[in-house]
């Protein structure tokens, strides 16, 4: 019997240490204006929740009305949340104060032992934020969010150690991105350098001497997998249904043969791929398929080589038509490309691999980082439901 006062204690302190509350209680807003005109960087928050810098043509304007923001507090702008579905706030980490519109709220946390600035922006990045904010915007045509309503939002608050911890998760990955999007970086430029080199060094040729136009049609109908060029420049699988009885005129590509759009006039790109698959696929009739007829080239260096942005405006330059822009196959054996040696073609083609390894890295990286926050305020959720409970 005497057991029993003491679990409904420590019951007690589990529910006061980690509970849900109303953000008013744990902010207060300011409005710090930039009287003197000390400060002139101008920053507004995308729909990423980042501080970017504004994209308003401040000429001419005063903006000693604007509003100063320091490091850890926070800016938001509450107009037409319900409209965008979407509301833009950011928390501030730079060390030199900026400027932001008057028409922004600004606030910051009253009780830093109770809510990390960083945790309460990890609850604003929730998509669920985002949707329960603009379903008690007002009724107005933008959907405003007053702020009385903006405090009321209740939050799961765990302890200031838990906080902590998710805040550190969090920050850890993001470290992480942002290395392999520098290194990512570093590799494109490496890439693209190189690229530009290889005309200077090498011997430059027309590409009608190295490929061979290819129409081998499905008349079988064997082939069932069909496939649509992309505008990333790879085959993906098409976006309307297709009748897979319905194929005998579609055109076979087999691994290692390319395929390309002759139109340019919706994408304003080449959209071209080469097969990387293990058997054939077909695409439509209207796409040119080739092959290389050359032994002196690797198709993974003739595909770095049209992928490039240059190779977009070349093709756009030289469509021909009004309606329907086309490059043509006669267009296609004009283009030019450096014809190196066939050990520094592989050397590309490494690099090439390990840049798209990279690039696949950071967006299975930043993919995480979308969900690690949800499941981690989640987390906090449960606790608090468990331990009301």
């Amino acid at each position: 019997m005497k057991k029993q006062p003491r679990k409904h204690c420590e019951r007690h302190l589990r529910v006061s240490d980690m509970k849900f509350d109303n953000i008013g209680n744990y902010i207060k807003q300011i409005s710090n204006r930039n009287k003197d005109l000390a400060i002139d960087r101008v920053l507004g928050i995308n729909i990423d929740k980042v501080f970017m810098p504004s994209v308003a043509n401040t000429s001419g304007t005063d903006l000693s009305n604007y509003k100063v923001i320091q490091k850890g507090q926070f800016a938001t702008n509450l107009m037409h949340v319900g409209r965008d579905e979407r509301l833009p706030i950011s928390v501030y980490t730079y060390d030199k104060p900026a400027i932001v519109s008057p028409a922004y709220f600004t606030f910051e946390i009253t009780k830093p032992d109770a809510l990390l600035p960083e945790y309460l922006m990890l609850i604003f990045m929730q998509p669920e934020f985002d949707r329960y904010a603009g379903f008690i915007c007002d009724s107005s045509v933008r959907g405003n969010l007053d702020w009385n309503r903006f405090c009321e939002i209740n939050i799961p608050i765990p302890t200031w150690e838990k906080q902590h911890e998710y805040v550190l998760i969090y920050s850890n990955l993001l470290k992480i991105v942002d290395s392999h999007e520098s290194t990512f970086n570093d590799l494109r430029f490496v890439t693209d350098t190189l690229s530009e080199k290889l005309a200077e060094r090498h011997k430059v040729e027309e590409l009608g001497k190295h490929i061979e136009k290819i129409d081998l049609r499905n008349k079988s109908g064997l082939v069932t997998e069909s496939k649509s060029v992309s505008v990333t420049k790879e085959f993906k699988s098409t976006g309307k249904k297709v009748n897979k009885k319905e194929l005998h005129n579609y055109k076979i590509v087999k691994p290692g043969q390319f395929a390309y759009v002759p139109t340019t006039a919706n994408e304003k790109r080449l959209c071209i791929a080469l097969s990387s698959f293990d058997h054939d696929i077909v695409v439509s009739q209207v796409d040119i398929v080739f092959k290389l007829s050359s032994p002196h080239l690797l198709p993974e260096y003739v595909y770095i080589c049209l992928s490039r942005k240059e190779m977009d405006r070349y093709a756009r330059y030289h469509s021909w038509g009004s309606v329907r822009e086309t490059f043509d196959w006669d267009e296609m054996q004009r283009i030019k490309i450096p014809i190196p040696p066939m050990y520094i073609q592989q050397s590309i083609v490494a690099l090439h691999h390990a840049l798209e390894t990279r690039k696949m890295l950071t967006e299975r990286l930043k993919n995480t980082m979308k969900n690690i926050s949800p499941i981690m305020i989640k987390d906090a959720n449960d606790k608090v439901a468990g331990a009301i409970a």
